[in-house]
């Protein structure tokens, strides 16, 4: 049956009325950050909004933002994605300590431990090259991410990811974690 015949015509209306509205508020929203992270070097496509997030470059290197949600129920996320010439076959992943990076550790699942005990303590760390991740992600870079709100954070391939938790929409705060992002994949490919 479709939803009108089930809930009446007038509310269906109302409904998509409000599904409509809160998605043209978002695309505002993202379309008016773009514009603000112009003011720290970041230079927003045309087409702005995309999928929950503006792409544009950062210093000569393409870049995203993009809000997502962990699964139905999950938080909400921001996903902060950088370009880089990644060394070939390089992969890298820290993920925070949760009951499921616990559990995996429990049976048998190792991670590289950097020498940083508050870092080691908050994340699990997967690399193919620890040398490089060490180089890379020197000391106060460590020190800048056990704040509690990085998710995670991810170099190989074609490019460096950082995901925090919540919607981040301050533009001075994305353009750190843009800046952060930029010296990790400079220190990376110095290592090609």
């Amino acid at each position: 049956m479709a939803w009108e015949v089930l809930i009446g015509p007038g509310v269906f209306v109302i409904v998509m009325a409000i599904v409509v509205s809160l998605i043209v508020v978002e695309h505002r929203r993202l379309r008016a950050l773009g514009a603000a992270l112009a003011a720290h070097g970041f230079v927003a496509a045309k087409g702005v909004a995309f999928e929950g997030g503006v792409k544009g470059d950062y210093k000569g290197r393409r870049a995203a933002v993009r809000h997502r949600k962990l699964g139905k129920n999950g938080p909400w996320t921001t996903q902060v994605r950088l370009a880089i010439a990644s060394p070939e076959g390089f992969r890298f992943r820290a993920d925070q300590e949760d009951i499921g990076t616990a559990i995996i550790k429990a049976f048998g699942g190792e991670d590289v431990v950097l020498g940083d005990a508050a870092f080691d303590h908050r994340f699990r760390v997967r690399t193919n090259d620890p040398d490089r991740v060490t180089f890379a992600l020197t000391p106060e870079a460590r020190a800048s991410l056990v704040d509690g709100t990085v998710r995670r954070i991810e170099a190989g391939g074609r490019e460096v990811l950082l995901e925090t938790y919540g919607k981040e929409w301050e533009p001075s705060v994305i353009a750190s974690r843009l800046a952060f992002l930029e010296t990790m994949a400079v220190r990376l490919e110095a290592t090609r």
